[in-house]
C-alpha cells in the first residue's frame, strides 16, 4: 500500500505538471496570435510555418505569397495553407533549379514518374491551367553570358543597359570561355547517380584558372568554384590545398552536410570554413594568433551549384 500510494503521488504530480507546461503554452501562444493579428505580414519559411499553422491560422491571413516557389516542394506549399487563404502567389521560375530531393529515383531526371521534384509552380506553369507572367529584362549577367540562355531558354530575354557596361575580366582575352578535352572521367562513373561523378583533369584546370585570375589582381574572395558533384567539390578542396597554400576553401553549411552524409568530408583540411558570417569571429583570433611574419590565409568559395545562393 505504502508503494502504490507513493506510485499514484507520482502520477498525479506528472500529470499536472503536463497540464500545467500545456496551460502555460496555450498563454504563450495566445499572446503571439495577439501580435499577429496586429500585423499585416507575417514572413517564416515554408517548414517555419507548417511548424505554427494554427497559430497562423489564427491570424486570417487570406493571402499566401511564396518566393523562389519553384524551389519549393508542393508538399510544403500545400501544408502552409490555412482555412483563410483566398489568393495564393507563386513567384519563381520553372525552368531553373528544382526543389531539393536526395534519392535520385524520386526525381524527374530519373524517368521513373515518381517526380517528386516537380514543383506545384512548375506544374501549374506547364500545364497552362492558370496564365503566368514571365519579367524578361535581366539586370545581372553581362551579355555574352545572357546570350546563351537566350538561345536555349529564354528567346524573349532582354538586357537591361546596365549590364552592357561591366568591365571585361582580366588577364583572359574572352569574357566567357568553354573547355574542351579529351580527358575521360575518373573510375567508372555511377549513370543512375547524379552525385557520383569526378574529374582530375577539370579539377586541375579550375585550380589553374583560379590561379592565374589572382595574378591579375582579384581576390581570392572575389572568385567562386562551381560543381554540379559533391565527389568533384572534394576533389577541388583537395587541389586547392595542395596548390593554393595560403588559400583555404569555404563552404556552406549545405555543402558541409552533404558532404559529411556521403563520408567526404576530410576532417584534416577542414577547420575554418562554415558560412562566412559565423566564421568571422574565428578568423579574427586566427589572424591575431599567427606570427606577424607569416602569410595571411585568405578564403575561396567552393560549392556545388544546387547549394550555392
Amino acid at each position: 500500500p505504502y508503494y502504490n500510494t507513493i506510485g499514484m503521488s507520482i502520477v498525479e504530480l506528472y500529470n499536472k505538471c503536463c497540464e500545467d507546461a500545456n496551460g502555460l503554452m496555450e498563454l504563450k501562444q495566445d499572446d503571439k496570435r495577439k501580435v499577429l493579428q496586429k500585423v499585416q505580414v507575417i514572413g517564416a519559411t515554408t517548414s517555419g510555418a507548417t511548424n505554427v499553422k494554427a497559430l497562423i491560422d489564427s491570424s486570417g491571413a487570406e493571402v499566401v505569397l511564396v518566393e523562389e516557389a519553384g524551389e519549393v516542394l508542393e508538399a510544403h506549399v500545400v501544408s502552409g495553407l490555412t482555412s483563410a487563404v483566398k489568393h495564393l502567389i507563386l513567384i519563381g521560375d520553372h525552368q531553373q533549379l528544382r526543389p531539393k530531393v536526395n534519392t535520385y529515383q524520386l526525381q524527374c531526371v530519373s524517368k521513373k514518374g515518381y517526380d517528386l521534384d516537380r514543383s506545384m509552380f512548375e506544374r501549374i506553369a506547364l500545364s497552362g491551367s492558370i496564365p503566368h507572367t514571365q519579367l524578361n529584362v535581366q539586370r545581372r549577367m553581362r551579355p555574352q553570358i545572357s546570350a546563351l540562355i537566350r538561345q536555349q531558354t529564354y528567346p524573349h530575354l532582354q538586357d537591361h543597359e546596365v549590364v552592357k557596361n561591366y568591365p571585361d575580366v582580366m588577364g583572359i582575352s574572352k569574357n566567357v570561355l568553354f573547355c574542351t578535352h579529351n580527358f575521360p572521367q575518373d573510375g567508372t562513373g555511377r549513370h543512375d547517380d547524379n552525385t557520383s561523378h569526378s574529374h582530375d583533369y577539370e579539377a586541375e584546370i579550375c585550380i589553374s584558372m583560379a590561379k592565374l585570375l589572382m595574378q591579375n589582381c582579384y581576390k581570392p574572395s572575389q572568385i567562386v568554384i562551381l560543381t554540379p558533384y559533391l565527389p568533384q567539390l572534394t576533389i577541388i578542396r583537395k587541389k586547392a590545398a595542395t596548390r593554393m597554400a595560403n588559400i583555404q576553401s569555404l563552404i556552406s553549411d549545405m555543402d558541409r552536410k552533404d558532404l559529411a552524409a556521403a563520408n567526404l568530408l576530410d576532417n584534416d583540411s577542414d577547420n575554418g570554413e562554415d558560412n562566412e558570417d559565423d566564421n568571422e569571429d574565428n578568423k579574427y583570433k586566427e589572424k591575431n594568433d599567427k606570427d606577424s611574419t607569416q602569410p595571411e590565409v585568405e578564403f575561396m568559395r567552393m560549392a556545388t551549384v544546387d547549394n550555392f545562393q
